[in-house]
């Protein structure tokens, strides 16, 4: 990876550690992450085990799948994903999980009663 790359994904880890800081959640980027293993992109003290990835194609699949390697049994895991902009296009942005871990969640807020049925 060249170092352009490394700092495009190292800015977009920045953006994203900030974004969670402006929820009042600490969040730091993951500097060991490549000594470490796969351990994710982002220290957080929630239960999420998030992997950043940035580029024109960024590889969507591949980030999940080191998502869900590095949550173990307690995180949930989340790909957050920014393709560059192109020409006219900007760009986008998206967090991207697995579908068993999506209902886990909108099945807690329901029973929490933050989500209700409508009607």
């Amino acid at each position: 990876m060249g170092a352009r790359s490394r700092r495009k994904g190292a800015a977009w880890e920045r953006e994203l550690a900030g974004r969670f800081r402006a929820l009042g959640i600490y969040a730091l980027r993951n500097l060991e992450e490549v000594r470490s293993g796969n351990s994710g992109d982002l220290m957080l003290r929630i239960p999420l085990s998030v992997q950043a990835k940035v580029g024109a194609r960024p590889p969507i699949y591949e980030a999940v799948t080191q998502a869900q390697e590095a949550a173990g049994d307690q995180d949930v895991p989340v790909a957050m994903i920014r393709r560059n902009g192109a020409g006219s296009r900007p760009p986008d942005d998206l967090a991207v999980m697995p579908l068993d871990s999506f209902f886990e969640i909108v099945g807690a807020l329901v029973e929490a009663g933050i989500w209700r049925e409508e009607g």
